[in-house]
């Protein structure tokens, strides 16, 4: 039997076409996710459930690039932690297995952690729970592998802003001391290029608890007076980055010892006391001999980008119109604040408040859901009253010292 041309284009059309089908047939993360946790819920993990379970795992771990046993923890905390954080006890609870089986899965937990999948955090008198990164959930919502955000090759700036948000993280959300540690050497590892972090790695390789302290301190130091412009720093004001207050205790002894580590190789000094020009033996400020050598054109960056933290000014005559609909209560208060904002009353405004002794200028806090319109809101009212759009990334800005985030949110402004 002879084939002429036009039957081997047939035939590769037909096998293109099977192809086609079954990509177009292949599970979504989601739903694999989903038929993972139809198998596995109360199942108490058995074989049978996990074998039923078994095309559906493989195909959330090849999509997400992870192992078999993440995609089943993964799955059930996507399940269970949709709107807040999911706990050990509420993991057994949905396999219906015992807290010691899912002991067994600690070091999956762990994984997960270090490699930005997952938050682990720790309530002090309650259960240690987890919650899926955004990153990772987003990558679980577009059907795509996971990439952890690059933070490698940085200026001193952008990686003492990097510590400064994993600090944050550590300190408003309690996270797990050993995730956060292992972030900051991943940080330091992925930045060798800096003389700041080939110091600090020096310091690292000894792999003792308390040159881990000795780090911590030292870039909170490093990220609170020279990239912050903070004078000084007290253990005190970073002893929530600490594991416990044992850490903070031998942190004070180190400092307070004749044989300072900090003072002999030239890092700290004791800071002046402004108020009577004595040295303050608790709080601490960077040599300038440290600064020289490590952080070397730290404040220019910093000044220079301070400015630059708004994500580049939003022309009012380059917003386009947009319809937006609001009840009746809210169509009032926004017709208002238009009307306030328009240029002729606003500088009669601003007039009568610095008449009373205020400041000449107010501020609109948008509340709502994501999605119900507050920042299209802001840009009409930009685009109606002429007004440009300075946009400011918060992550960049914020810090836990009472008033920081406001000073440096004012800088932008005035600058």
């Amino acid at each position: 039997m002879q084939f002429s041309v036009s039957h081997y284009i047939l035939y590769a059309v037909i096998y293109i076409i099977n192809i086609m089908k079954k990509k177009t047939t292949q599970q979504t993360s989601l739903e694999a996710i989903e038929a993972i946790n139809l198998a596995l819920r109360n199942s108490q993990l058995s074989p049978k459930a996990l074998k039923d379970a078994g095309p559906a795992i493989e195909t959330l771990a090849n999509t997400l690039n992870i192992s078999k046993e993440e995609a089943i923890i993964v799955s059930a905390i996507v399940e269970l932690a949709a709107d807040g954080r999911a706990t050990n006890r509420d993991l057994a609870s949905f396999f219906y297995c015992s807290n010691v089986q899912m002991y067994l899965y600690m070091p999956v937990f762990k994984s997960l952690s270090e490699k930005g999948y997952i938050r682990t955090f720790i309530r002090r008198k309650s259960l240690t729970s987890y919650q899926l990164t955004n990153e990772f959930l987003s990558a679980v919502m577009e059907n795509r592998p996971f990439a952890k955000r690059n933070a490698s090759n940085l200026d001193i700036h952008s990686f003492l802003t990097e510590f400064t948000i994993l600090s944050d993280e550590r300190h408003e959300e309690n996270l797990e001391y050993c995730s956060f540690i292992y972030d900051v050497r991943t940080l330091i590892n992925s930045n060798l290029h800096l003389p700041l972090c080939k110091y600090l790695k020096l310091i690292l390789d000894n792999n003792s608890r308390n040159d881990e302290i000795i780090t911590v301190y030292l870039l909170r130091a490093c990220s609170v007076i020279g990239l912050l412009g903070g004078g000084s720093l007290t253990v005190t004001e970073c002893s929530s980055l600490f594991d416990t207050t044992v850490d903070q205790n031998v942190l004070t002894r180190m400092l307070q010892s004749p044989k300072n580590f900090f003072v002999i190789e030239h890092i700290l000094e004791p800071a002046i006391t402004p108020e009577n020009s004595l040295a303050d033996v608790d709080r601490y400020t960077l040599t300038s001999e440290f600064r020289k050598k490590y952080l070397k054109g730290l404040h220019i960056e910093a000044r220079q980008t301070m400015r630059e933290v708004s994500r580049g000014t939003i022309r009012c005559d380059k917003i386009a119109e947009k319809q937006l609909y609001y009840n009746a209560t809210e169509a009032a208060q926004i017709d208002e604040l238009c009307r306030l904002l328009k240029p002729r009353n606003f500088k009669r405004i601003q007039k009568s408040l610095r008449d009373y002794g205020y400041r000449s200028g107010f501020a609109c806090l948008f509340h709502g859901a994501p999605g119900t319109g507050k920042t299209e809101t802001a840009m009409q009212l930009a685009r109606l009253t002429g007004r440009n759009i300075i946009p400011v990334d918060l992550s960049q800005v914020r810090d836990k010292y009472v008033g920081e985030s406001e000073k440096r949110t004012k800088a932008i402004f005035d600058d």
